[in-house]
């Protein structure tokens, strides 16, 4: 579901979008729940996962 949301939009949606600052400027994240965060890049043809447990460990 989540995943899903991404594809319709990038930067709104479920888990609360929050963009990156600094060294991982360009990526974003979404809650999955209270400790774990899928963190997604979001390319022109695909978006990009990085990470999807754990919290900000890229």
């Amino acid at each position: 579901m989540l995943i899903k949301s991404i594809l319709v939009s990038p930067f709104k949606g479920l888990g609360k979008p929050e963009p990156f600052k600094y060294n991982w400027k360009g990526k974003w994240s979404r809650r999955i729940d209270k400790e774990n965060r899928l963190i997604y890049e979001v390319e022109i043809d695909y978006i990009k996962i990085h990470s999807f447990l754990g919290y900000y460990k890229l």
